[in-house]
């Protein structure tokens, strides 16, 4: 419905003609008004027009309504902020219409900022402080501080004499004052007494003398002696000692010298006198603050004397005690001598000192390798290198000539797997026909033992001292994974997760500053290459960090073929400007953390089931990679296999043996 004020407010409906032709539309309309006949009965219809109904009365009959006139009614307040005593108040002064509500106007009003209604605290003076008044404005939006008095002063009054300070010459004394307005406030002053002689000085008695001092109602006084008794003519007697305390070796003694007169008997003197120290009884000497010797650094001590009387230190010296140093044995052999800096036995070097010797081979004999442990450590006839540890060292020969042999064979990494040591070709002929089938060099992952480097009617036919030296078959045995979110570069044909034993492998990462295996750095720069002997999870590292040597033990697995024995791998981390000097495990069964040591080797772990320390040297036979490995097992399987690795390094000449973490395999 539309309300459309030409007629007069009515409401009208319309609804479209289904026949409605829009352009012969016409209006169609009921009850219009008729102003020829002052009525509403007029109606037109034609077809398809837009039919209206229209409902409302026709008050004006067509015509315009007269305008509306506004009844003003009483002004109200709206929007009211009422005054303070800082601020002024306002409202909107507004007017309807009393007849439709219409607002006819509306104005601002402000309201006049009160008048402060202030209440005084009056906050009175001290003898230090002035007084005031504190104005606060009852409504609180004000306060101030005015009306200022003068602080009062002190009045003292005298409380006491102080006679120890009584001056008997001059008869001045200190006096004490207390202010009556506050007791925490006091002074004092010198006042003058007044003093008479009480008692004259006699042969039995002293002078006395009274002082006197009175101020408004306080008095005080005392007595004091002034003057000794008159003495008489006195006859001095021997000296006497009184109150002796006997010296010991730790105080002083001391006694009274005392003089008294032969005639009254009256001490005429007193004098303490002191007794010096007895000597001290000195006991045996013994050691304090030890710092037992390293290998490498001296050790020190204090020698320290004590008295048997009163344990008074008597004496303190400091005593150095020598480092430990290396002891490198040198084994003698018959068939050849060694030249250089040790002699045959054992040797006392500093930590860190380099020793060259020569193996010299007699006629007839050939020089073999140089042994550490039952390993070959260096091949090399003149063969230098630092003293870190304990070791002995064995010039090992063989001797076509000896009625003696000495036939040894080793795996591919220079291990002792067999010797026949010091028997004649007969002995060693029959031992090795009944070992021979059995005779087997130790696996690694990825190699099998495939022969010995010399033919089985070759070796049992030895008649001489000789080395016989494992040979291998290279499996592809694909078990390992490297585990990184760098990138990892493999050979052609490798796929990660199948990577085969002893494999060279690249981690890539351009932002890497180094690169991290567990705990410990294994390399430096942008990349790592590595060969692949366990599984293993390479993380590169970014923050810049120290470049030193490192060693770590990657992983362990079961040797093909056994169920014991492991094959242990580490890696070593030896940046630029380090030397290498030697490599190894140190390892045994059931030991902890501080017995695997170099310095331990040979003695027995502390633990349950605990077996010795033990200790596999690879000098530096192999420096062109950085994994190194060794097999051990323990067969009963009744106690878990700990090893630590070891690199010894030398860098602006210092020595160091770095350890890696523990490892521990259970079983």
């Amino acid at each position: 419905g539309t309300k459309d004020p030409k007629l007069n407010g009515a409401v009208y409906f319309a609804k479209k003609s289904e026949t409605l032709d829009v352009e012969a539309a016409t209006t169609y309309a009921k009850n219009t008004y008729i102003k020829e006949t002052d009525s509403q009965g007029g109606d037109t219809e034609w077809p398809g027009s837009m039919k209206m109904t229209f409902m409302g009365k026709n008050v004006n009959r067509g015509e315009e309504p007269p305008a509306h006139t506004h009844t003003p009614g009483e002004a109200v307040r709206e929007n009211e902020v009422a005054a303070t005593c800082t601020t002024d108040g306002s409202y909107d002064e507004v007017i309807y219409c009393t007849e439709c509500g219409e607002e006819i106007s509306r104005e601002t009003k402000k309201i006049d900022a009160l008048q402060h209604d202030y209440t005084a605290v009056v906050t009175e003076p001290t003898c230090t402080e002035q007084g005031y008044t504190t104005y606060t404005c009852k409504r609180g939006d004000s306060t101030y501080v005015d009306d200022y008095t003068d602080a009062l002063d002190h009045s003292y009054v005298i409380s006491s004499i102080d006679w120890d300070t009584l001056d008997t010459a001059t008869g001045q004394v200190t006096a004490n004052y207390v202010c009556e307005r506050d007791e925490s406030h006091t002074t004092t002053d010198k006042v003058q007494t007044t003093f008479e002689v009480t008692q004259e000085a006699t042969e039995d008695q002293p002078e006395l003398t009274t002082y006197m001092y009175s101020a408004g109602e306080f008095h005080s006084e005392t007595t004091v002696q002034t003057a000794p008794a008159l003495e008489h003519t006195h006859v001095p007697a021997e000296a006497v000692r009184e109150n002796e305390v006997p010296a010991s070796c730790s105080e002083e003694g001391s006694y009274d010298e005392v003089i008294y007169c032969t005639e009254c008997k009256q001490e005429l003197s007193r004098t303490n006198k002191k007794i010096d120290k007895i000597a001290h009884t000195p006991g045996e000497a013994v050691k304090e603050n030890e710092v037992a010797p390293t290998k490498e650094t001296a050790g020190s001590y204090d020698e320290v004397i004590y008295c048997t009387e009163c344990n008074e230190e008597i004496s303190r010296t400091t005593k150095t005690v020598d480092a430990l140093g290396v002891t490198i044995t040198l084994a003698k052999s018959d068939i050849g001598y060694v030249e250089g800096d040790l002699e045959v036995g054992a040797n006392k070097l500093a930590f860190g000192a380099k020793y060259t010797v020569t193996a010299v081979p007699v006629d007839g004999a050939k020089f073999v390798g140089w042994e550490v442990g039952g390993n070959i450590v260096s091949k090399n006839a003149t063969y230098t290198t630092t003293a870190a540890s304990d070791i002995t060292i064995t010039p090992v020969f063989e001797d076509a000539t000896s009625d003696n042999i000495t036939v040894t064979f080793f795996d591919k990494y220079g291990n002792t797997v067999k010797q026949y040591k010091d028997m004649t070709a007969d002995q060693y002929q029959e031992a090795i026909a009944a070992d021979y089938d059995t005779l087997k060099a130790p696996e690694y992952p990825s190699y099998t033992f495939k022969a010995w480097d010399k033919t089985k009617d070759e070796i049992l036919a030895i008649s001489e001292s000789t080395t016989v030296w494992a040979q291998y078959d290279q499996q592809k045995v694909t078990e390992y994974t490297v585990t990184t979110n760098a990138e990892l570069i493999l050979p052609d044909g490798v796929e990660n997760e199948h990577i085969p034993y002893d494999t060279k492998v690249t981690v890539r990462d351009t932002a890497a500053k180094a690169w991290r295996v567990g705990e410990a750095i294994v390399a430096y720069g942008p990349e790592y290459t590595f060969y692949v002997g366990s599984d293993v999870t390479v993380a590169p590292v970014y923050e810049t960090v120290e470049e030193k040597a490192t060693t770590t033990v990657i992983g362990a697995s079961l040797v093909n073929g056994s169920d014991y024995k492991f094959n242990i791998v580490a890696t070593r981390n030896v940046p630029d400007g380090y030397e290498v000097v030697d490599y190894g495990f140190v390892y045994g069964k059931n030991l902890t953390d501080d017995e695997l040591d170099l310095d331990k080797v040979g003695t027995q772990g502390k633990s349950d089931n605990a077996g010795a320390v033990k200790a596999v040297h690879a000098g530096t036979r192999n420096l062109e990679t950085n994994e190194f490995a060794f097999n051990y097992g323990i067969k009963s399987k009744n106690a878990p296999v700990t090893a630590k690795s070891f690199v010894t390094v030398v860098k602006g000449g210092k020595t160091e043996i770095v350890y890696s973490d523990m490892f521990t395999q259970n079983y």
